[in-house]
């Protein structure tokens, strides 16, 4: 019998390969689909991490029996299997799903009711204001005009972040992206009353990749990878209740601030600026100088370790500071024929939030350093603006890891040893002698670095993240379960701090807060929706009982008007300007001026200055596009009064 002669491998065809469109199908795909992609294409990128685990960035081929996908070797591949590549998302044990198949219809449920909505009548209404028959009835059964209009204008309303499909990818893989994926899926659910998670996560990016229509809700929408979208009307009720209850109070607890500081400043004298006037510069001139890694050889912090029970994590914190690549922008005053700047200078440390960096805070070192401050920045390399880069380009995972909050306030300690075995600064900084400024996470530092002590008891019995709608609480909570051997990173020579949009709520608790007994000006902006003023600022002043301590409220302001983006920056993410709030330069100006009047106060002992932390004075100041109220006292009786008024 004549044997058959075995044919060799047909070489892989040019329609074998993933065309660009498909990319954002992938990028929402599990990691094992990812790399059997690349494995295909060449390369999709660097390595990634997906559903928990790291994507090698060399390519490696699918294992056939977990998918059940086989493409012999003698035989070309049928059309179906080419196609899957672009069909399979982030469910590998929930469905499967194509970018080309998308929802073309909406289930609303409430209770036992529910009712089918059209996709596409609702893409009429958003686009020519016409009501088909599907959705008239809709409207004229549930619906207000009110309601409706909301309706429209949220169908319609575009997410303007410039974020390519891979950094939305990204962010929904980090740990607060899948909590946040895990909350909505609740409410937004599949036809077959499945948690939506994965599906939002697929259409989250789909809709990023859609240049035209971008991340639209509707164009969101139209991007879930099933034919029925189910959406929650008691969940989703439940959630905006809390979120107008948020809304109220804030508004009650601002209010209410806002009145007493307008009581207090029909009290007290008009402040003079004649002599004195902390809106102009200093009259020293400033010059910059960067201090890199390899000045901070030899400094070893304090040692510390953090414990997770869970997974038998160990992270010892103690390393020589070499191994922590630390950059510093050191501001000194100049001299000059007719202004000599004191030898032994105070030093004021600027610690910048969550992937920021040391230039978004120069406008207040220059304005201190121009009176007279040395003002130290370090740039935190485990939570700076290259850390994001890196988050969004798949090289790391999360926005920061937990050692970061032992790691930061040990940043200030190592920089402070090195200014004083530094002869070039020995006699010229007085390090015993310093405040801190931190804005976000750099808040957080500044309490901690002051003596704030940290309670991992409460943070854990705070973690409920299914209920928060606190998004700072997410952060603190990376913190969850893991053991401290010390809760306190107190810095004795710390002797004064401002903290902006700060967060620890929950970290530090309401006996943290208590312990400190430095003075303290915490700064909060109305509209902040990252870190809340009600729970983050507002409720922790009343916590505290340092007898020197000051609230000031930017009524409107957002998490973003205290950040400066000088024009060499290059930052990672652009910000509309309804995200950003009203024009930065007004909050800029207030918190060089008020920073300026803390610190000639509280570091220098000028009491010259303490009439400009006055609420007289705070009125005088303040624009009107953003209002301005201070107290030096708002009590948890205060707070209770206000929110028990009714809205």
């Amino acid at each position: 019998m004549r044997r058959k002669r075995r044919r060799k491998p047909a070489a892989q065809p040019d329609s074998m390969r993933v065309p660009p469109a498909t990319i954002p199908s992938i990028l929402a795909a599990p990691c094992r689909l990812r790399r059997w992609t690349a494995g295909m294409t060449g390369r999709v990128g660097a390595g990634r991490w997906a559903n928990g685990r790291y994507c090698s960035a060399e390519p490696a081929p699918m294992p056939t029996r977990r998918l059940s996908i086989h493409t012999p070797s003698n035989r070309r591949p049928k059309i179906w299997r080419r196609a899957l590549l672009s069909v399979l998302f982030a469910a590998p044990l929930t469905f499967i799903a194509s970018p080309l198949r998308a929802a073309d219809r909406v289930l609303v449920s409430l209770g036992p009711f529910e009712r089918s909505i059209s996709v596409q009548a609702l893409r009429i209404y958003a686009e020519e204001g016409r009501f088909t028959e599907n959705l008239r009835a809709y409207a004229n059964s549930y619906a207000t005009e009110a309601q409706l209009q909301q309706i429209e204008q949220l169908l319609k309303a575009r997410l303007e972040l410039n974020l390519s499909p891979w950094a939305v990818s990204q962010f929904l893989y980090s740990d607060q992206g899948d909590l946040l994926l895990q909350r909505l899926g609740e409410v937004v659910r599949t036809g077959s009353n499945l948690s939506g998670k994965q599906a939002l996560r697929s259409a989250l990016v789909l809709a990023a990749a859609d240049g035209e229509n971008g991340l639209t809700p509707l164009n969101v929408l139209e991007h879930f990878p099933v034919d029925t979208v189910r959406i929650d009307l008691t969940r989703a009720f439940a959630i905006i209740s809390s979120i107008e209850q948020l809304v109220n109070q804030t508004k009650q607890a601002i209010d209410a601030i806002a009145l007493i500081s307008e009581d207090n400043a029909r009290l007290e004298p008009v402040v003079s600026t004649s002599q004195i006037n902390p809106v102009r510069p200093g009259r020293y001139t400033v010059s910059l100088q960067t201090l890199t890694q390899e000045q901070f050889r030899g400094c070893l912090s304090t040692p510390a370790s953090l414990y997770s029970p869970a997974d038998h994590s160990l992270v010892y914190i103690g390393r020589r500071f070499g191994n922590r690549p630390l950059e510093v922008d050191l501001y000194l005053p100049v001299a000059d024929r007719q202004n000599q700047p004191p030898n032994a200078m105070p030093l004021v440390v600027i610690s910048h939030g969550l992937g920021s960096n040391r230039l978004t805070f120069s406008y207040i070192a220059q304005h201190l350093a121009s009176y007279g401050f040395a003002v130290a920045v370090p740039e935190h390399p485990g939570s700076n603006t290259k850390r994001l880069e890196d988050l969004i380009d798949g090289i790391v995972r999360n926005e920061t890891e937990p050692a970061e909050f032992v790691q930061r306030p040990q940043d200030i300690t190592c920089l402070l040893n090195t200014l004083e075995r530094d002869p070039r600064f020995k006699n010229l900084i007085d390090t015993d002698q310093v405040g801190v400024v931190g804005q976000s996470l750099g808040g957080y530092t500044a309490f901690a670095i002051a003596g704030t002590p940290i309670d991992l008891s409460r943070l854990n019995q705070e973690c409920k993240l299914d209920e928060t709608l606190n998004l700072s609480l997410l952060l603190q909570c990376r913190l969850q379960n893991w053991v401290l051997d010390s809760n306190n990173l107190r810095d004795p020579r710390v002797k004064a701090i401002i903290a902006i949009n700060t967060l620890g709520s929950s970290l530090f608790g309401e006996e943290g807060y208590a312990a400190l007994d430095v003075p303290t000006l915490i700064v909060a902006s109305g509209a902040d929706t990252v870190t809340p003023a009600l729970p983050e600022q507002i409720t922790p002043f009343t916590w505290l009982t340092t007898p020197h301590r000051y609230l000031l409220l930017l009524q409107n302001a957002t998490h973003f008007s205290a950040i400066d983006v000088p024009a060499e920056d290059n930052v990672a993410v652009n910000l509309p300007p309804e995200i950003v709030g009203p024009d930065p330069a007004i909050a800029h100006y207030y918190l060089r001026t008020v920073s300026l009047a803390f610190f000639q106060t509280y570091l220098n002992q000028d009491e010259t200055y303490r009439p400009f932390l006055s609420a007289r004075y705070i009125e005088q100041l303040q624009d009107d596009q953003l209002p301005l109220s201070i107290v030096e006292r708002f009590t948890p009786d205060q707070l209770a009064q206000a929110n028990a008024r009714k809205p």
